[in-house]
């Protein structure tokens, strides 16, 4: 890593890097912003070259994991070319093809009225559930609540308008330490391969053994025991037949006594609606979901962040340990 001769981003540069894993852009753009370009980009390259596209990112930078055909000076190509009026219409292909889109599309239909909660949802697919509010309001506060939730589109849009202007530059340039801090995580160095390879093994290990209770949020009538690896890949409620179960820790399990009773205060209906989150994640991504929701820490939303990475594999994995990462170094200062 040529760490004294590498260029420094800034407000009026952006620089870019190859890596073994793929190629970093170093830009300053916040959070947010580099989320949603992150995205554009993700799928504009998925679609020209037809490979999966990983993203990782945070306020300074995003680690694209590429094949390694695909290099610093084809994403350099892909963003001098980047129209921002096409932008939102892109951001919103993408984020149609996430579990987190479609789980928020179910929370805004049942704010909506348009879904009702006690549904038999095994009987709508999700496929259907798209199809349904295709171009309807539900849809798009669908897209508004997380275009300003998770993303600044327009700050994103404006950086490359600036790039077309030449207000920003865009350098190419070796692998550097600032590149190299999107591949760490706080103080934590990068481990090698084997090192990898043996944490990523006792991570699955350790999810598949785990405790987890199933329990039916169609009847919720029936709950049951196992541990993830038994697991089967889509779980049926015995009862009632229904798919919409949810993966609970046990220590939520007496949380599922809350959704039977027929008057419910303000807190057990908050309970209730992540009761059925959960249910649903379950029901689009199977025992995926259930082995995310297995992982310390990781709760709904953030097994929808997991998923929405559509990774297998080591790469999943890899997900998941950032989830519990980031959960290990912030629940101290939540209150």
């Amino acid at each position: 890593m040529e760490k004294n001769r590498s260029l420094v981003p800034t407000d009026e540069l952006i620089t870019l890097e190859n890596t073994e894993d793929g190629v970093v852009v170093n830009s300053c753009a916040g959070h947010k912003a580099n989320e949603a370009l992150g995205r554009v980009i993700s799928i504009l390259i998925s679609a020209r070259y037809g490979t999966v596209v990983g993203l990782e990112l945070d306020a300074y930078r995003m680690l694209l994991r590429l094949p390694s055909s695909i290099r610093a000076a084809d994403v350099r190509d892909l963003l001098l070319e980047l129209d921002p009026a096409t932008m939102p219409g892109i951001l919103r292909l993408a984020l149609k093809r996430t579990a987190l889109f479609k789980w928020k599309l179910v929370q805004i239909a049942k704010k909506f009225g348009a879904i009702d909660p006690d549904a038999d949802y095994e009987k709508i697919s999700i496929q259907r559930l798209l199809e349904f509010f295709d171009d309807t309001v539900v849809q798009k506060e669908a897209y508004r609540e997380l275009l300003s939730e998770y993303m600044d589109i327009d700050t994103a849009a404006a950086i490359v308008q600036l790039v077309r202007d030449k207000k920003i530059a865009i350098a190419l340039g070796p692998h550097s330490l600032i590149g190299a801090g999107g591949l760490l995580s706080s103080r934590d160095q990068i481990p090698p391969p084997t090192a990898d390879g043996a944490v990523l093994a006792t991570l699955k290990k350790r999810l598949l053994g785990d405790d987890v209770i199933l329990a039916c949020m169609n009847c919720r009538n029936w709950k049951s025991r196992t541990v993830v690896e038994r697991v089967a890949d889509h779980p049926t409620c015995p009862k009632c037949g229904a798919r919409l179960v949810a993966a609970l820790k046990p220590y939520e399990e007496e949380q599922y006594a809350i959704v039977g009773k027929a008057k419910k205060n303000a807190e057990e209906r908050a309970v209730e609606q992540r009761l059925m989150r959960n249910a649903n994640i379950v029901l689009s991504s199977g025992k995926k979901a259930i082995i995310t929701l297995a992982a310390r820490g990781v709760g709904p939303e953030n097994a929808s962040r997991v998923l929405a990475t559509l990774t297998d594999g080591d790469a999943f994995y890899r997900e998941i340990l950032k989830a519990e990462r980031t959960f290990i170094q912030t629940h101290r200062y939540w209150v």
